[in-house]
Parts: C-alpha cells; structure tokens; sequence
C-alpha cells in the first residue's frame, strides 16, 4: 500500500537467496516524503513535500523484532532540502546535488542516535561541479557511484567526507 516501507535484504547475492521475513512492512506514512534516502547502519532520512529533512534509524537485532530508534521522524533540518535532485548519505555526511550540478557537502554530526548537531555551523560546502548524472548512490564513506545519461558508470571518491574539503581521488 502508499506509504509502507518494507524490510528486504540479499542474504546470498550469488544463489540469489533473500532473507526469510523479506518483503515485511516495517514503517508506515512513508508517504509524506518527495524523497527518502539511506545512510549506514540503518539510517534513513526523509524530505518532507515542505522540505525539512527528518531522521529515522531502522533497527533489526538479527531475529524476528523489527523496531526504530526513539528518535525516529525527528526534523535535523527544518527547510531547503526540495531543492536538491539527487541526496545520498553515509556515516553523517550527506551528498547533495541542486538542479544545476553542484554538488554540496553537510554533515550531521550524530547520525546514529538522531541527536546531532551541523558541523560547519549547519553551513553546506561545495564539494563539485558538474554532477549532472541519470543517478548516484554511495558505497562505503566518501565513494560514490554515478550512472550517466547514456549509462556509463562512473567511480568516485571523496578524500575528505568528514571536514568536506573539496579534494577528490585523481583516479576518479
């Protein structure tokens, strides 16, 4: 139905073998959001048609109890976030690319527990130009993965995910 969120992991990507409760509704009203992305350990965040950014943190103890954090559905950031046309996010830093191509850097500083702070003073960096991909999406901290127009995957790696220094890998 609109608005669940449902619970699927890969157990074995070779066999193509799924974890056995896949496919379980795990959260509700996900339907308030233009745009839901990922972080790392279960973190999800979501921006609200308004445009403030809530956090969410999925907790799965390996059993067959599925609960969220306390802290779940908390505003970090109370507007600007529609303006972005592709977000991605690990480890508290979130990637941010606006219609022209720049791509931002933030970083909120307890992405873990929900109760962080901005670094920065909640002020973004420019981390790049040019980002004017079909897709992107992260790997581990400061990787990340564009898909061109024309479907050409391209590899990148950001050097400095924590201060947001604007220094990328030559071979990228």
């Amino acid at each position: 139905e609109a608005g669940q969120l449902k619970w699927y992991r890969l157990q074995d990507p070779v066999a193509g073998i799924w974890a056995p409760d896949q496919g379980k509704v795990v959260g509700t009203g996900w339907g308030q959001f233009a745009k839901v992305f990922h972080g790392a350990n279960g973190v999800f965040y979501g921006v609200t048609y308004d445009g403030a950014l809530k956090w969410y943190r999925y907790i799965n103890d390996g059993g067959s109890s599925y609960h969220w954090h306390p802290n779940s559905g908390k505003v970090i950031s109370s507007g600007g976030w529609g303006q972005y046309h592709h977000l991605i996010a690990d480890s508290g830093a979130i990637y941010a690319v606006d219609k022209a191509g720049a791509m931002w850097w933030y970083r909120y500083t307890d992405p873990l527990n929900g109760n962080g702070s901005w670094a920065n003073g909640g002020q973004r960096k420019q981390v790049g130009s040019g980002w004017n991909f079909a897709a992107i999406g992260n790997g581990r901290l400061g990787t990340i993965y564009a898909v061109t127009y024309s479907g050409l995957l391209k590899w990148y790696e950001h050097l400095d995910p924590t201060n947001g220094a604007a220094s990328w890998d030559p071979a990228s």
